[in-house]
């Protein structure tokens, strides 16, 4: 195993109204894989519109353990956020889930994690450590220092082999647990190969390379946008709570179905909604009303962006 850093992703889309005269047909995007699993579950879970599948239920992947993995689950819907959190798989020693991959290529690897109450462990405790096979995804998190009850984590990963290995590792005689995987393909056009990092000024080559974790993913001047009303299953936020100064910035809208995309841009870049809002300068009640627009987004300082 190779440990490599993984690079935070700061999806900002700055809506752009797209003009009408670019108008391209394209296909729905169908990823060649699409693996939705409910960890420890004894039944399918529909959550946000998708199918997850019991991870008993092993078909073209194989769960490996170097000891008896254990279930926890809860019958009470009053204190679980939501239906995917109802079961977790409980790992007492390195297991690991190994992925057949029907096309080499940037995937989602999406992870959730809530610590079940009454599961006979002490998951709040509990140490969280996820690698594949060339990167290490988290290390060593718990609920102890986290201020949230649940964590959702989003990665895009290169897959260049037919396999992708995702392995949970448990540290200090404690055990590890997850409620749901996702690996799900991603289109080649969406991460290009180049980009500039925020700070710097010379272009980053080779980010084929690389490992992008989502940190924020912003919808400007717009609606929250849940993975049902976008094609690749992305969550987007609205920005207002990131806003340096609330009165900066006024929301403006078009109707989403003017939005019209050229042949140069793939509607997988994002949804229609982010493109039909925008926000705009409003009164941020200074005298110079040349000011900026600023969104204060809090980071961890080793990571690249």
């Amino acid at each position: 195993m190779v440990e490599l850093e993984v690079v935070k992703w700061v999806s900002l889309v700055l809506a752009v109204v797209i003009s009408s005269m670019f108008n391209g047909s394209y296909a729905a995007f169908n990823p060649a894989s699409n693996y939705l699993i409910a960890c420890g579950s004894s039944r399918n879970v529909t959550f946000q519109g998708r199918v997850f599948v019991p991870d008993s239920q092993q078909s073209s992947y194989v769960m490996k353990s170097q000891g008896n993995t254990a279930i926890a689950t809860s019958n009470s819907n009053s204190n679980i956020p939501s239906p995917i959190f109802q079961s977790a798989r409980i790992f007492p020693a390195i297991t690991s889930y190994k992925f057949n991959i029907h096309q080499q290529g940037r995937h989602w690897i999406r992870l959730y994690f809530f610590p079940l109450p009454n599961s006979g462990n002490d998951l709040e405790s509990a140490p969280i450590t996820v690698v594949t096979d060339k990167f290490v995804l988290m290390n060593n998190f718990t609920f102890k220092n986290y201020n949230g009850s649940y964590l959702f984590k989003e990665y895009s990963v290169n897959v260049t082999s037919d396999t992708l290995t995702i392995s949970f590792i448990p540290w200090n005689n404690l055990v590890s647990f997850v409620n749901a995987i996702e690996v799900v393909s991603v289109p080649d056009e969406l991460i290009p190969d180049q980009a500039l990092p925020v700070s710097q000024f010379a272009p980053s080559h080779g980010l084929s390379a690389f490992a992008f974790e989502t940190v924020y993913r912003l919808n400007m001047g717009g609606p929250l946008i849940t993975p049902q009303n976008d094609t690749l299953g992305r969550t987007w936020e609205n920005d207002a709570k990131y806003l340096h100064v609330n009165s900066s910035a006024v929301n403006m809208s078009v109707n989403p179905a003017t939005i019209k995309y050229p042949q140069s841009l793939v509607p997988e870049i994002a949804p229609n909604w982010v493109y039909a809002t925008v926000d705009t300068m409003g009164d941020a009640n200074v005298a110079n009303l040349n000011f900026n627009i600023t969104w204060v987004l809090p980071v961890d300082p080793n990571y690249f962006y």
